[in-house]
């Protein structure tokens, strides 16, 4: 494999060639459109590689490991296949061994295999901590270490936020992901002096856990950014919470026998401020939150319908991907041009008022989606589909998340940077964040708390129990909002839910190639200045005769 800057093909897709088969061809990996979790999967997809390449003096993929490695250039969790007879023990082994190479966890393919070699090891640790006092002086040792605790944990979560259907829910997926960067973080040495996670639960005192919490309250160099860049004071909050309910975990098992230390609870868990030039640096770091008019005008201009209704929503609504997945068809009063819905991740009611481009563009999709047949019977209300029936965004069984929302918004993305390569790389996101901003500019917090649907509007955490929302003045900002970006909703054309003729030129050459045609140029003419053939030429802009036929 070669270490080399991934980079996007014709079609967007971030692909790399890791190892070879057993003739020798190099292995393709596709590996989706997002470049930083392309960069995950190629890391993860190596350490199987790299595992194979220690075992074999002419090496390549068997069938078991390569279609784990396939799995997870799909998006799944990286997992390692038992190899035939092997010992439940060594099986442990290399599923820790290739976590702890690869930075990160992999689960076992073989889970019953893996289960009984921990078993077996903890037997071993049983019969090894009758024989740990003398040896380490600590009179109390449980044989028991952190790291093993922490894995016990890990189990614990993924029981307790496991439904009754077997979906992992996302929030436990985003607190096992939390672990494993704490784990990555209190092994390694050059954060907190020692490894924390080879001690003995019976020496986690009060010095240890505190050492513990101070490697995130100070906000260390991430390991992420190669030690260059500071650990954000929100990221560290989630860190030490996510810690503290370990520790509470810990503390109320039956399983070990570990009691909170004397003065535990007084250890401070607040994260260290940002410096000033932090400071700074966030200040000039919103702006870019919210996307200039100019921008949103390109957006709009380059957009396809499936791309211009995701648009609207993430201005007009403020919506991010998971808004946009979550919308069902029975939230929709477009003759009201109402959307009266629920933000599912804070269980909290939304409304809309709709600007007239927002509505038509939500009849275009569900007229569009009478023509394509739901893939489950729970999926027939849901309003943005793919072509086979499935959500466009929806969370998967082991809890990640299938965003096809994203996926429909890089590719406008791409399509605006191909005319104009200084056309930043905006999230989807971006556009809650701009609706949010302009609403605040037009009306209030409160009015912007509300078009976001957070947990509250108010400092009265109960106000909401007692007082019905001032829908009404939400529906005024956002009438207004429509009205400042009146020109730039209007950009792309009079008819903009009209299909366009495909093209891969580029939206600067084609509107050219029409004005040339306007002007009376010959096709050859005109090809050879654009460098297109003459078909595509009268494809793209056929002459009076041509369409009078049509």
């Amino acid at each position: 494999m070669y270490d080399k800057k991934l980079k996007r093909g014709k079609d967007g897709l971030f692909t790399r060639y890791i190892g070879q088969n057993a003739r020798g061809t190099p292995e393709k990996f596709r590996l989706g459109y997002e470049q930083d979790v392309a960069e995950e999967k190629v890391r993860l997809i190596a350490a199987l590689w790299s595992e194979i390449e220690s075992e074999l003096p002419r090496p390549f993929w068997d069938s078991a490991r390569l279609e784990a490695a396939k799995a997870i250039a799909k998006g799944n969790p990286p997992t390692l296949p038992r190899k035939d007879h092997e010992d439940p023990i060594k099986y442990v082994r290399r599923v820790a061994a290739i976590g702890q190479a690869a930075g990160t966890p992999f689960q076992p393919g073989d889970p019953l295999k893996h289960q009984l070699g921990l078993d077996d090891l903890r037997q071993e640790l049983v019969d090894l901590r009758k024989k740990l006092p003398d040896s380490t002086g600590m009179p109390d040792a449980t044989g028991i270490t952190v790291r093993q605790a922490m894995t016990a944990y890990e189990n614990h979560v993924r029981r307790s936020l496991t439904a009754p259907d077997g979906f992992f829910r996302p929030w436990g997926r985003t607190k096992l992901d939390q672990l494993d960067s704490i784990r990555s973080y209190l092994a390694d040495e050059r954060f907190g002096g020692r490894d924390f996670l080879s001690l003995d639960l019976a020496g986690l005192s009060y010095d240890r856990c505190e050492e513990m919490y101070g490697v995130f309250r100070r906000r260390p160099l991430t390991i992420r950014s190669k030690l260059k860049d500071r650990m954000k004071p929100s990221t560290a909050k989630n860190f030490i919470k996510e810690l503290g309910n370990f520790f509470d975990w810990l503390d109320g098992t039956e399983a070990y026998e570990w009691t909170f230390p004397r003065r535990f609870h007084a250890i401070k868990k607040t994260p260290d401020d940002l410096t000033a030039p932090e400071q700074y640096a966030r200040r000039m770091g919103r702006a870019k939150l919210v996307l200039p008019d100019d921008h949103l005008k390109l957006l709009f201009e380059y957009s396809l319908p499936s791309e211009r209704i995701l648009l609207l929503l993430g201005l007009n609504c403020a919506f991010a991907a998971s808004e946009v997945g979550h919308l069902r068809k029975g939230f929709l009063k477009l003759d009201q041009s109402i959307i009266d819905g629920i933000r599912f991740k804070s269980s909290n009611d939304t409304r809309h008022w709709l600007w007239s481009q927002t509505k038509d563009g939500l009849e275009w999709v569900l007229a569009e989606r009478r023509a394509v047949r739901a893939g489950r019977a729970e999926h027939a209300d849901v309003v943005f589909v793919t072509d086979r029936g499935n959500p466009l965004w929806h969370a998967t069984k082991k809890g990640s998340v299938s965003d096809g929302v994203s996926n429909v918004w890089y590719r406008l993305i791409r399509r605006v940077q191909k005319d104009h390569p200084e056309f930043p790389s905006y999230s989807f996101n971006k556009l809650r964040k701009t609706s949010a901003t302009r609403i605040l500019e037009i009306a209030d917090a409160e009015t912007a708390s509300m078009i976001l649907a957070h947990k509250t509007i108010g400092e009265d955490e109960l106000l909401h129990h007692y007082a019905l929302l001032p829908w009404e003045k939400l529906f005024a900002a956002q009438r207004k909002f429509g009205e400042q970006l009146a020109t730039i909703l209007e950009a792309g054309g009079p008819d903009p839910w009209t299909p366009r003729v495909r093209s891969y030129l580029g939206l600067a050459k084609v509107k050219k190639l029409k004005e040339l045609r306007q002007q009376g140029v010959p096709p050859r003419e005109i090809a050879k200045a654009l460098k297109v053939s003459v078909a595509t030429v009268h494809r793209l802009a056929p002459s009076a005769t041509a369409r009078k036929v049509e």
